[in-house]
This record gives structure tokens, C-alpha cells and sequence, in this order.
């Protein structure tokens, strides 16, 4: 595919204008890429942008097969409605193509073409989706009606319990339980109506045992009355019925934290950023839990990942400060360290680290430092000598004298604390620096 697509790309201008027109089969190789990126990547905001200079190469085109089209038109209401200044235009879109599958016009012969190399939806699964984009739009009346139509009645419940409407639900639930009792989705919904946990141990009965819903259902339940090796239990049982489940994963390492089982919790938090790498919160724990276990470098690691997605978190940065001091790197325990005092306003300060830090500053600026830790057991990098290496260190060492100057500088002027003062005043003396001025 790669060296056709190659090919193809020599007709393709960028911004979506085609020099020359593409034939049908050179269109559904371009389009067979998007299932691809979807199958072979996140499912985020970025996987729609990787497909769409795709959809853009076949939009450009004069003509097209129709299934061709009706396919890249899906693809392109997929990509535009997870943006919020064309969801209007994507709902528009897909109301026109769901119409348009009923209209005779064009025959059986003009559609047909393709119709085995493209992928589309079906005919019951296109306003299936059309109703779902309506959900997510705000439009749950209309979303009732295209539900009520292709009897989806999952769906439909759904929508009663957004409009608020327990009754209708209710109702609904028990009108399809006397056709199917024996169905635990629908017991779980009635549980979820009700709030009633007889419900998902019913649906738990009528499964088998086999109903992933029931036991995370269950899981809550027993979390929020404070039964938490309860919940653990059948957190456990329920990702073993489905694992892909990020979520059920940080739920299950929620409990087992609070029922003191330090290893399942760091498992349950550990396999969630595994399925979700952008959950800041579970980075967090793993690396809380980390410290608890005395490992600084992995709750460093952990820290940094977790940073990424949580800047605005001064407790963070402050946890992070200690940790990056424990391995030596007093470079981020002094950003660290800034940090937590531009988001407190330089409320926070916690005197016992920026002493420790200070007296790794000077020990790393002190003369003797790099003949004491020049030993057999240390060689030069390739490529450099021994000189070379010192006036790195020096180099080093003279940034962080200077940048823990700035922060003394910050805390100095804000602190009334006796001992903080003490530790700027020495500071100052020490260095013989200009950092801290008097603010009388």
C-alpha cells in the first residue's frame, strides 16, 4: 500500500487541490488508509488530523464513485464532529446522508461500483450513528425519535436518564425485561435507574456470573458505603471479564489503596496508564506509591509523566522536588521549587528542602568537590579530556548557585519565617552575591 500510496501522492498538491484527476481504484487505496491509522493508533483527537489530509485528497476530486463519496463524507463527519466549531456542519452532513439512503435516486447501478473494496456502514448502523451524534449535541429529542424508530432500546434508556425521565425509563426497562428476563444489560439499566443493587446481583445471576457491568456496578457501590476489600474483590473479578477497561483499572487501584494493599494498587494504577498514557492522575499515584516504597528513581519517572498533563498542580511540583533531590538532580528540584512558589504565590515554602538543596549547591560549587570524585573508577567521556569536563562541572555548578540566588531572592521577600531568613542571609554571605536586597 505504501508504494502505491507513494505514487498516488505525485498527483496530490498540498491543500487539498489535485493536479490530476485520481481514478476510482487509486481513491479507495487512499481511503482504505484511514481504517488503517484507525486500527494502528490512539483513538484521540490526533488519530481524526492523521486521517484527514486523506479525506481532504478525496474531497478535491471532481468526480467520484458514489460509494466512494458517501464514504468519505462519513469520514469526514467522524473527523469534524469531534471539533466544536464544525459539529453543527457535521450534524447537517449526516442528517442529508441518512435521508439520502432512502431516495431511489441513484440506482442500483451507479451504486454498486466499489461497494466491495469500500468500507461503509450499514444501512442500520448509519442513523444509528446519526442518532448517537445527536447525543452528543445536545439533541436528545431527536435522538429519542431515530431510537425509537430502530428499537435500540439501550440507547433509548440512556436518553431517558439524560432528560431525567426515571419514569419513562422505568417503564421501558421492565416492558422489554417481560420479553427477555433474562437479559443482565437490561437488569444492570433498571439498576442504575434504581439505584438498587438487587439489580446487578440479578443480572449477576442471569449471566452466570459472567457480567463485567454487574461487578463494576457492585465495585462502586461497595466503595461508596467504605467496603472497600469488597470492592477490590470485585473490581479484581470484573477486569478479569474485560480488561480494556482504563477506568476499571484506576477504580481497582483506588481500593486496593484504601484497603492498604500497596502492590494491587500500584498494579490497578500501573495497567490504567498502560491503556491510557494521558491519565495524570494515575501517573500521580504510581509515583506516590513509589516514594511510599522508598524507590525515588521510578517515582521520579513517574512524576515527570505525570507533570505532563497536570502543570497547575502545586502539590505535584512539591512532590516532584523532593524526589528529583533524592536522585540528584537539583536542577528540577530547584524548578520544582519555583514552581510550587508561583502557584502559591510564594506561599509554600518548605525551609528544610531549599536547605538541603543549598547545601548540594555548595557542595557541587565547592573547589575540592571535583578532585574528591576524580577517581580511578570515573573516565572521560569520548571525545573529551579531563579539562574539559571540570569546566562543564564549573559551569554547572555556577547556574546553580545563580538560580537558587533567584529563588532565595523570591522567598526572602514574601517569608517571615525566622529560619528561611537565616538560610537567605548565609546565602548571601557564602556566595558573596547581590541576590537578596534589603526590602526596608
Amino acid at each position: 500500500m505504501t508504494a502505491i500510496l507513494e505514487v498516488i501522492s505525485d498527483g496530490i498538491q498540498v491543500g487539498g487541490t489535485a493536479t490530476d484527476p485520481l481514478s476510482g481504484i487509486h481513491q479507495a487505496v487512499i481511503l482504505a488508509k484511514c481504517p488503517l491509522i484507525e486500527k494502528s493508533t490512539r483513538h484521540d483527537d490526533m488519530q481524526r488530523w492523521e486521517m484527514a489530509p486523506y479525506i481532504e485528497a478525496i474531497d478535491s476530486q471532481l468526480s467520484s464513485y458514489f460509494i466512494i463519496r458517501r464514504c468519505c463524507d462519513v469520514l469526514r463527519i467522524r473527523w469534524e464532529s469531534t471539533r466544536s466549531h464544525t459539529k453543527e456542519r457535521a450534524l447537517m452532513m449526516m442528517e442529508t446522508l441518512v435521508q439520502g439512503i432512502k431516495e431511489p435516486s441513484p440506482g442500483v447501478a451507479d451504486r454498486i461500483p466499489f461497494c466491495y473494496g469500500i468500507y461503509i456502514p450499514t444501512v442500520s448502523a448509519l442513523p444509528k450513528e446519526y442518532g448517537e451524534l445527536c447525543v452528543r449535541c445536545g439533541l436528545i429529542g431527536e435522538a429519542v425519535k431515530i431510537f425509537e424508530d430502530l428499537e435500540l432500546w439501550d440507547n433509548l434508556i440512556f436518553c431517558y436518564s439524560l432528560l431525567e425521565k426515571k419514569a419513562a425509563a422505568v417503564e421501558l426497562i421492565k416492558t422489554r425485561l417481560s420479553e427477555t428476563p433474562n437479559d443482565p444489560r437490561l437488569w444492570c439499566s433498571l439498576g442504575d435507574v434504581n439505584n438498587d443493587d438487587a439489580c446487578f446481583k440479578k443480572a449477576l445471576q442471569v449471566s452466570n456470573d459472567k457480567s463485567a457491568q454487574a461487578k463494576r456496578s457492585l465495585a462502586c457501590s461497595a466503595y461508596n458505603r467504605g467496603e472497600y476489600r469488597t470492592s477490590k474483590l470485585l473490581w479484581q473479578s470484573a477486569m478479569a471479564l474485560n480488561s480494556l477497561y482504563p477506568d476499571g483499572w484506576f477504580a481497582l487501584g483506588a481500593a486496593a489503596l484504601k484497603d492498604g494493599d500497596i502492590e494491587k494498587a500500584l498494579d490497578g494504577f500501573t495497567r490504567a496508564v498502560q491503556l491510557d498514557p494521558e491519565n495524570g492522575e494515575a501517573w500521580n499515584n504510581i509515583a506516590c506509591l513509589h516514594m511510599i516504597k522508598g524507590k525515588s528513581k521510578e517515582a521520579f519517572m513517574a512524576f515527570r509523566e505525570a507533570l505532563k498533563f497536570k502543570r497547575n498542580s502545586y502539590q505535584l511540583w512539591e512532590n516532584y522536588s523532593h524526589v528529583a533531590l533524592d536522585v540528584g538532580n537539583v536542577a528540577q528540584a530547584l524548578e520544582a521549587t519555583r514552581k510550587v512558589l508561583d502557584l502559591t504565590n510564594n506561599k509554600r515554602i518548605d525551609a528544610e528542602l531549599l536547605e538541603r538543596i543549598m547545601t548540594e549547591v555548595e557542595s557541587m560549587a565547592s573547589p575540592t568537590n571535583s578532585a574528591m570524585t576524580d577517581d580511578g573508577d570515573n573516565f572521560p567521556v569520548s571525545g573529551t579530556t579531563n579539562a574539559e569536563s571540570d569546566v562543564g562541572k564549573s559551569w554547572e555548578a555556577e547556574h546553580l548557585v545563580e538560580f537558587l540566588g533567584k529563588v532565595l531572592q523570591q522567598v526572602h521577600f514574601t517569608s517571615t519565617c525566622a529560619s528561611l531568613t537565616q538560610i537567605c542571609v548565609y546565602f548571601s554571605t557564602k556566595n558573596d552575591a547581590n541576590y537578596l536586597v534589603s526590602s526596608s
